[in-house]
């Protein structure tokens, strides 16, 4: 047997073993740029919204931490709010608060997981140098949500990731350049969308 026929045999063995490998019931997903990406308690719906996001993170190149993300049924489970990220814990929590918000599920899940990413991987020399540049006090700031470094970054990184799909209303009115000129800062890199309409 030549060394082409026996390579060829192996890699068609090592196929048909990796083929009878059971599926993982869609409930852990394997980003390449990031670890281990779970998703718990999620509807159909739900998971095509959480793999939609975790999609947009691999698209831009922004790796994810390894991060749980469980859906409730209700406003419960978030601290009073559409979406949670505890960043000791690296738990995402997303909550149902019904219809009458304008916010969508795949626009809250994007600017959550963006926490998630800039706890991971900012510095505290980034963090400081972005709200710097957004003209910010610190990166936490007791008060005004809309002040808080850490807000204004999570919403940029949703909106530089997710582009004409991503509905948040404190983005939507900003400078579209300053805005790109923000996600660079953080990330390094151009957003890949730079939509504001």
């Amino acid at each position: 047997m030549s060394n082409a026929t026996r390579l060829a045999t192996a890699i068609a063995i090592v196929s048909l073993a990796l083929s009878a490998q059971p599926a993982a019931a869609n409930l852990e997903l394997e980003n390449p740029l990031s670890q281990k990406v779970t998703v718990v308690n999620a509807t159909t719906q739900q998971q095509a919204i959480a793999d939609w996001a975790i999609n947009r993170y691999e698209a831009a190149a922004l790796p994810l931490p390894a991060v749980t993300i469980t859906f409730h049924t209700d406003s419960d489970g978030c601290l009073g709010y559409l979406g949670f990220y505890d960043s000791t814990a690296q738990t995402l929590d997303m909550c149902n608060w019904g219809q009458h918000y304008k916010i969508t599920p795949a626009s809250t899940l994007l600017h959550e997981l963006a926490h998630a990413w800039s706890f991971e991987y900012m510095t505290p020399a980034d963090r400081d140098e972005f709200t710097a540049h957004r003209g910010l006090d610190d990166w936490h700031h007791e008060g005004i949500w809309w002040h808080m470094g850490q807000e204004q970054a999570a919403e940029i990184i949703a909106w530089g990731i997710g582009g004409t799909e991503f509905a948040s209303p404190y983005v939507y009115e900003a400078d579209c350049s300053e805005l790109a000129e923000a996600y660079t800062v953080m990330t390094g890199t151009e957003p890949p969308h730079q939509s504001c309409g």
